[in-house]
């Protein structure tokens, strides 16, 4: 005895005691009522989880929906650094009876299946940022910095109790001196994990409900609750495993283990442990390689707003091709570019997004903007917040806008609600209900009245689609109708319109067609972003293509501006209620050969130029004047140029006059640009004197000489 310090020889002697069953009883003494609170709270805390965001915040996706994949995010992390932790601490409470050695093998294990879910939660959670549009920095909140920290600390309290405990296991003595640091750090971590957890929720309901947090939503009640039950559940956990009564005593069998049994297991362990950190390394780099934005090739200004809207529409329009590419569609509509109607009343209508930094030299200010050009300029974009409009900050550039009707009197300007502001619900929340549209129509006819505006421009994108509500496509015709029917009963004479989708899959799930005919002005198509790089169809194609190639076969065919307003027009919108779509931006790709530059080439990610494959006109021009090859696709009637590895899709001159051509001899309704702002306004490409050719060329085609 002498040859062993006090505090182990006390440690031996205690492995000699039996717990009679006086001294069990007494130790447990409100164990079980405890641990049953405990239990109930925790199995609660997971299916309010559970409930949160599969109903409040729509189920669960993978990449295809970066919001819906973030969902796995709270859900794994609630049922693995919470719960499981917890159970995996009192497993040596609950179990008393059980071999130390199966309680250690035990623990080891649920321990690695969390760093599995941890792994699982964490990619999801820099997936939805990378892959958001725009994306989302990374490890810029406490709450980030403080689930890190977790995580890393969990992940050491791991590799610790296998070293220290398993394999290769240290000596009684050290074993003994290290078991308090790993009590508390274990604990630490968890508690950690708590306020990370309650740090998160709180983040997310003032990032996603914002200014209906304050109006006591029941998602925002259903987040409180939450957090009070993983303060409790926390609280609770903590309690038991602290508690030295409800401490499981030494047994005799305890240290007579089977040490070759249990060292081969912690070696299994420990190997799927090393390698679940390697997957990880490699799914974050492949990650990295895929969303890593290239360097520029010129200096692009494409703000935010509009990035924001473009790639979540692109990518909208791209997962429609994804489910539908082999499906048996409809593709009989001809190319007839024949038809012959009165054009006397065509439109062009041009958008204009407000930019993010007006006191700077490349953004467009109203005051550059040529009022001659267009019939209709559409502001866009406000949102819809708490169910009214929310202009924002933004209502000097609206008086700026309308100012540009003194040099021009039949000038409409009309506000767009939607776009980029369309990120957070803002429409399928006000549509929910008569009350909520009631509201939200009133806050419309007080903005136009208070500006002097012609009209308003729904651009939600989309109802109904990719696992929201079904019912929000019957909502939205009757949204339209009571915006009809107030619109009528103001005495304003306010134009409605909506900016609708072009790929057929979108257009069948989310439009009435003929209900929405009786009650709009117009709509605007948006036939572009028809393709657009994805991982998981990476090859080069045409951004907004007139016809379909002879090569293209399937729901591909149908992939085309003439596809989508035939397709508007069978499902029964008129086609002088039909405006078409042109893009004043390309699309650019990063070839994976230089050498293969056709169209349908293999590609590995955005180009150089622009942002996020988002490239403006001017940019284009400037890269043509590099030396860039240009081919022009008879079939199409849309060009595309490339130089090195840089490929894009883009409209020139030749295409709009070619699209808008076809537009003024079938008859419809007319033309529109996206945008003004990418267009070349400042004279890039021809000088100062040949401003906004494209939108320009729109112009001469629709509204000849001979017509005036």
């Amino acid at each position: 005895m002498s040859n062993y310090p006090y505090e182990y020889v006390r440690c031996l002697d205690m492995e000699q005691i039996r717990e009679s069953p006086q001294t069990e009883s007494h130790s447990l003494e409100g164990f079980i009522p405890l641990l049953s609170i405990t239990e109930g709270c925790g199995a609660l805390l997971v299916i309010l989880v559970i409930v949160w965001t599969s109903y409040f915040r729509n189920g669960f996706s993978w990449r295809s929906n970066p919001g819906l994949e973030f969902n796995w995010h709270p859900l794994l992390m609630t049922i693995g650094l919470v719960f499981l932790y917890a159970n995996a601490m009192l497993l040596y409470r609950t179990q008393r009876n059980v071999r130390k050695r199966r309680l250690k093998l035990t623990h080891a294990g649920m321990m690695l299946f969390i760093v599995l879910l941890v792994v699982i939660a964490l990619v999801a959670v820099f997936d939805s940022h990378n892959l958001a549009s725009p994306p989302i920095p990374n490890m810029y909140s406490l709450h980030s910095w403080v689930g890190l920290t977790t995580v890393i600390l969990f992940c050491c309290q791991w590799v610790a109790g296998c070293v220290s405990f398993l394999f290769p296991g240290l000596q009684s003595p050290l074993r003994a001196s290290y078991m308090p640091m790993h009590v508390y750090f274990g604990v630490a971590a968890f508690v950690s994990a708590i306020a990370s957890c309650l740090l998160g929720l709180n983040e997310k309901a003032i990032y996603a409900l914002q200014n209906k947090y304050s109006a006591f939503v029941s998602e925002g009640m259903l987040i409180n609750f939450i957090g009070l039950l993983l303060i409790a559940f926390g609280g609770l956990s903590t309690y038991l495993v602290t508690q030295e009564r409800y401490r499981r005593l030494p047994r005799p069998e305890d240290e007579v283990l089977t040490r070759w049994r249990t060292q081969v297991v912690c070696l299994i362990l420990s190997f799927l442990f090393v390698a679940v950190l390697f997957v990880t390394r490699a799914w974050f780099g492949i990650l990295l390689l895929k969303t890593s934005r290239a360097d520029r090739f010129v200096e692009e200004h494409i703000d935010d707003a509009k990035i924001a809207t473009w790639l979540r529409r692109a990518r909208m329009y791209a997962e429609s091709a994804k489910e539908n590419q082999n499906a048996d569609r409809n593709t009989s509509f001809g190319t007839s570019e024949q038809y012959h109607h009165d054009t006397t009343s065509q439109v062009l209508v041009c958008y204009y997004t407000i930019p993010g930094d007006l006191n700077t030299s490349w953004e467009l200010s109203p005051s550059h903007i040529d009022p001659h050009i267009c019939t209709h300029i559409i502001v866009g974009f406000a949102g819809v917040v708490n169910s009214t409009l929310d202009i924002g900050n933004n209502a000097w550039v609206y008086e700026r806008v309308v100012a540009l009707k003194n040099l021009k009197p039949n000038l409409k300007v009309m506000i767009s609600a939607g776009g980029y502001n369309e990120l957070h619900d803002g429409f399928s929340e006000m549509v929910k209900n008569h009350a909520n549209r009631k509201k939200f129509i009133q806050s419309v006819l007080n903005v136009t009245k208070t500006f002097r505006l012609d009209g308003f421009d729904v651009d939600w994108e989309f109802p109904a689609w990719l696992g929201a509500d079904d019912r929000e496509r019957i909502r939205f015709v009757q949204l339209l109708e009571e915006l009809r029917k107030e619109f009528d009963h103001s005495g304003q004479k306010l134009i409605l319109t909506v900016a609708v989708a072009a790929p057929q899959a979108i257009v069948d799930q989310s439009y009435s067609i003929p209900e929405m005919a009786e009650h709009v002005d117009f709509i605007n198509l948006m036939s572009y972003d028809y393709h657009f790089y994805v991982w998981y169809f990476p090859v080069t194609d045409l951004n907004a293509p007139l016809f379909p190639r002879c090569s293209e076969t399937g729901y591909l065919s149908t992939l085309n501006v003439n596809f989508s307003a035939q397709y508007w027009m069978a499902k029964g919108m008129p086609r002088e209620k039909i405006v078409v779509g042109i893009p004043a931006y390309g699309h650019s790709y990063k070839l994976d050969n230089p050498l293969n530059h056709n169209l349908q080439a293999p590609a590995n990610g955005f180009g150089k130029l622009g942002v996020k494959g988002f490239v403006s006109y001017p940019t284009v021009c400037q890269f043509l004047k590099s030396g860039a090859t240009s081919v022009f696709n008879k079939e199409s009637r849309v060009p595309y140029t490339f130089k090195g590895r840089e490929w894009i899709s883009y409209d020139n001159e030749e295409s709009v006059h070619y699209k808008s051509t076809w537009i003024r001899t079938n008859g419809f309704k007319g033309a529109m640009i996206l945008s003004l702002n990418v267009d070349d306004w400042n004279g890039t490409c021809y000088g100062a004197n040949e401003t906004f050719p494209l939108t320009r060329t729109i112009s001469k085609v629709l509204f000849k000489e001979s017509d005036k």
